[in-house]
């Protein structure tokens, strides 16, 4: 608690919301911010508010400063709660699926960290075109998100992997246009982007209601950085998504992602954002919350322990503050 009450006291996020600056970011009291922070799309629907909260104090105590994630992924259930009540084209909300997550976005804040909130799930990982199976009824979902949670710190994310498939209405790319305009129209402090994989989406790069660009690289290799390179030319902020994992289920790598880490920054002025072992699922093997309890450890002394990317992470945040 004496930790935390310092952690508030110093919060970088008093400062104010994201604000684009070129190629890089400030608050709005016009400080710098560079972001670095961690990855799990399902965390409002697969941890638990004290889970959630202990990985917040790890984060912190790493010294990242952001965190991402869906506000509703629609694959996992562990958490035992779901937004709505039966499908989403019941459009009967549970109200204590968002207390949950109003708790979870705050606790975040709360320590120092900005939460990037993707609005919309997966297009096929989650299907959630066809779970919503109209546009008005996915503008709806958007426009009550964005409603309830612009007054946090947050960054917004339209979907995950747009690129997967296209809605029954329209193509992908035009999708991206509509819910950036709307994101813009119903919150004009926002800061929509959609969340691309290569090929990024560069259609709507240039459009004036996409602030920055965020890519996910499947590619996990020693020339990365030349990736990042070839998004520089378009002149705005560039995020790298996810661009290493760190749990056995995925990469089971932190030297070269730590090292990709450094040179896409240098190289490129690219922000990252990797997947900590708090990217597995429950039904991985390395899931924190399950090894910490195997161990008869708390899951926030186990990922201070047991993950040596996040306190890789840490030496490159500490080194960009210095």
């Amino acid at each position: 608690m004496r930790q935390l009450r310092a952690a508030v006291a110093s919060n970088a996020l008093l400062r104010g919301f994201l604000v684009r600056d070129g190629a890089a970011w400030r608050l709005s009291d016009g400080s710098l911010f560079l972001p670095v922070g961690d990855t799990q799309f399902s965390f409002s629907e697969e941890l638990f508010l004290p889970e959630f909260q202990a990985w917040m104090d790890v984060l912190m105590a790493r010294h990242l400063n952001t965190v991402q994630g869906c506000a509703w992924l629609s694959i996992y259930t562990r958490g035992g709660l779901s937004p709505f009540n039966g499908t989403p084209s019941t459009e009967d909300l549970n109200p204590a699926y968002f207390r949950r997550l109003d708790q979870m976005v705050q606790s975040a804040n709360d320590r120092g960290i900005m939460v990037g909130l993707v609005i919309g799930g997966f297009p096929d990982n989650s299907q959630w075109w066809r779970q919503f199976n109209t546009q008005d009824r996915d503008d709806r979902w958007f426009r009550y998100v964005v409603a309830r949670y612009s007054a946090f710190n947050v960054r917004w994310i339209l979907y995950g992997e747009v690129d997967e498939a296209n809605p029954a209405w329209g193509t992908w790319q035009a999708e991206v246009l509509h819910k950036a305009q709307l994101i813009k129209a119903d919150d004009r402090t926002a800061i929509p982007w959609p969340l691309i994989i290569a090929p990024a989406d560069l259609t709507s790069i240039n459009n004036a209601s996409i602030d920055y660009l965020e890519v996910q690289l499947a590619a996990r290799n020693e020339t990365q950085y030349t990736n990042a390179l070839n998004y520089r030319q378009y002149g705005k902020p560039l995020w790298f998504e996810e661009f290493w994992y760190e749990s056995a289920a995925y990469d089971n790598e932190y030297t070269l992602g730590i090292r990709n880490t450094h040179r896409s920054f240098i190289a490129a002025l690219a922000f990252p954002t990797f997947g900590s072992l708090m990217r597995a699922h429950a039904e991985h093997a390395d899931f924190p919350p399950t090894r910490a309890a195997q161990m008869g450890m708390s899951v926030q002394n186990y990922l201070l322990a047991q993950d040596p990317g996040l306190q890789r992470m840490q030496y490159f945040a500490d080194l960009c503050a210095a």
